[in-house]
Order: structure tokens, then sequence, then C-alpha cells
């Protein structure tokens, strides 16, 4: 990612911690697929912000552990409502190997359009 998304060491100037969409995350978590999670690993948790950032976050972790659980991808793809971060979850669910939570989610995007 980025040094200009992340800051440096993830803060502002003035010492705050710098916010990162959860649509950015959600980027990162699928382009850890062909790049490792080397990325990944500079996004404080305690930083996600945005619709679902809890769960948002319990994505990254499980990123971050090498493994994608299917219950959280099925809350996220339950509560979103942004088409963009629809896709990119649908995204990730068919390069973690959950065709058809990735189907749903990718129907419930083009229905938002």
């Amino acid at each position: 990612m980025h040094q200009e998304m992340l800051g440096e060491q993830g803060q502002q100037g003035d010492g705050q911690q710098e916010k990162v969409p959860g649509c950015v995350v959600l980027q990162e978590i699928y382009a850890s697929f062909s790049k490792g999670t080397g990325s990944l690993r500079e996004i404080d948790i305690n930083a996600i912000e945005g619709c679902c950032s809890d769960l948002v976050a319990g994505l990254l972790e499980d990123s971050l552990n090498g493994r994608i659980e299917e219950e959280i991808c099925r809350e996220l793809s339950e509560k979103l409502t942004d088409v963009y971060e629809l896709k990119r979850l649908g995204d990730i669910c068919r390069r973690a190997g959950l065709p058809r939570l990735a189907a749903d989610t990718y129907k419930k995007a083009i229905s938002l359009c």
C-alpha cells in the first residue's frame, strides 16, 4: 500500500492514527492473494473505519493468518451496501475458494446498480 494512504508508521503528523477506509483494506486483502501479505501488515486494525469496520478487521486478521473464514465473509456480504466493497468482497471470496458466496455477493452488488 502506498505510504500516502497509511502515513508514516500509520500515524498523522499530529500523533493520531490515520484512519484507513474499509474499501482500501478490502482492496489490499484481495491484492495479497497475488503479492503476499506484506502490505497487510502495515494496516493498523484499530484504524479501520467505515461500514462494518469490525468485520473488515476480522477479515484482515484472517488474511494475515493465511485463512479466510466463510462466516465473516457471509456477514460482510449481508451488511455491506457499497457496490465497490461488495464487488471486491466477491473477488476475495472467489479467490478464497468460496464460489457460491462469491456469486451471491456479486448478485447483491449488481442489484444495487
